[in-house]
């Protein structure tokens, strides 16, 4: 269980730090972000470096990539990459294509229904944003699971937020969210709040699972 609530995790961080290169959400163009994240948990606590980059492809979308290292930043644990397409509606992906690195540790997996997952174009205050759901089935660890993973109720504050992270104290747009993973045999549900600035990208995440079982933040430390 400890295991398949880091791949949940992971597919979280990829979630949220998406979508317009030049406004609030991905990391600037041809720069490297380095986050640390750190969690605390009755299992224990973890800590791990995320380096964060985005680009443009050839035909005008984006590309995020993420790698995952241990604390001291020298062993690489995942990397994955998203493209997402730009259309009129926002920046669009399928929510199985990020969620790509957990499904790739389940057995036997098979995608019931995946919706698309959009940020639109610009982050403005006292937004609210569509709501998406990815059905599938599979197993790991010798159990088999059914599991709804919804991305819900994601608004944007009414004001700014002052943010102090180790990269620099930013005026920031919070984002509130829910994401629940019905596995059938439990739930699990986490809260989670985003800070993004414009020009910069997003600059801190924190995560509330099972209210309180599990704390995570994941701040910016360094652009280069």
């Amino acid at each position: 269980m400890k295991r398949l609530l880091i791949l949940i995790m992971g597919v979280i961080f990829s979630l949220s730090l998406n979508a317009q290169i030049k406004n609030y959400y991905f990391p600037q163009e041809g720069k490297v972000y380095t986050y640390l994240s750190e969690t605390r948990s009755p299992m224990g606590d973890e800590s791990c470096i995320i380096k964060s980059s985005a680009k443009k492809d050839a035909n005008g979308n984006i590309v995020f990539s993420n790698a995952i290292y241990n604390k001291d930043g020298k062993t690489l644990l995942e990397k994955n990459e998203v493209v997402y397409n730009v259309t009129a509606n926002g920046y669009e992906a399928d929510l199985k294509v990020i969620a790509k690195s957990m499904l790739d540790k389940f057995e036997n997996c098979k995608i019931i229904s995946s919706e698309t997952y959009t940020m639109p174009l610009a982050l403005a205050l006292n937004q609210r944003f569509k709501d998406c759901t990815l059905k599938f089935t599979g197993s790991t660890q010798g159990m088999d699971f059914d599991i709804t993973y919804t991305v819900s109720g994601m608004k944007s504050d009414k004001k700014m937020t002052k943010v102090k992270v180790g990269a620099g104290e930013y005026d920031a747009l919070r984002l509130i969210s829910a994401v629940e993973v019905d596995m059938g045999i439990q739930t699990v549900t986490m809260d989670m709040e985003e800070y993004f600035v414009e020009g910069i990208g997003p600059v801190k995440k924190s995560i509330d699972t099972m209210n309180g079982m599990a704390e995570t933040t994941i701040t910016l430390q360094s652009i280069e």
